[in-house]
C-alpha cells in the first residue's frame, strides 16, 4: 500500500524514482503520484551530472541525473 500520495505543485514537474527502479519517472503540474516505501522524490534533479542544468521535462535514466536534493520515504517503525 502507498504511504502518500502527492500533487505535483511545480509548473516544471518533478522526479520521482521509484525502489528498484533505473529511472527517473518526470511527472506534469498536478499529477496525483501514489509514494511507496524507498521512493524518493527529487526535489533538485540535474542532468548531465555536473552540467548545472536542471532535470528535463521526461523520464531520464539514473546515469543521466545527479539527484542534489531529494526525498525518501520510509515506513514508520514500531510505536
Amino acid at each position: 500500500a502507498p504511504l502518500a500520495e502527492i500533487v505535483v505543485m511545480s509548473p516544471s514537474g518533478l522526479h520521482v524514482r521509484r525502489t528498484g527502479m533505473t529511472s527517473w519517472e518526470w511527472a506534469p503540474m498536478d499529477k496525483r503520484c501514489k509514494i511507496h516505501a524507498g521512493d524518493r522524490i527529487a526535489i533538485l534533479l540535474e542532468s548531465p551530472p555536473g552540467s548545472g542544468m536542471p532535470g528535463p521535462a521526461r523520464d531520464v535514466e539514473a546515469e543521466e541525473a545527479a539527484c542534489l536534493l531529494g526525498v525518501e520515504l520510509s515506513s514508520p517503525g514500531p510505536q
